[in-house]
């Protein structure tokens, strides 16, 4: 299913199933097509949790958690968002 990733003001990437919402919550105003599945505007990791991507070097899976090592596919799809 395709969906559109996009990068918001704070940084963060999402992944949202709507162009026209990457499009007005892009800071950027860039957004890109992708096949990544999501879940509440966050890219999901193999095993179906969500993940929060600051860049393409710093990844969580929770606010408050420590970073995890970088997907490639999700840190590639935030450096197409920039």
């Amino acid at each position: 299913m395709k969906k559109y990733a996009y990068i918001d003001k704070g940084g963060i990437m999402h992944v949202v199933e709507s162009a026209d919402t990457a499009k007005e919550y892009s800071t950027n105003g860039k957004f890109v097509e992708t096949e990544i599945t999501a879940e509440y505007g966050f890219p999901l990791n193999d095993e179906g949790v969500g993940v929060i991507v600051y860049s393409p070097e710093e990844m969580k899976l929770d606010t408050e958690a420590e970073p995890i090592a970088p997907i490639p596919a999700l840190a590639e799809l935030y450096k197409a968002c920039m």
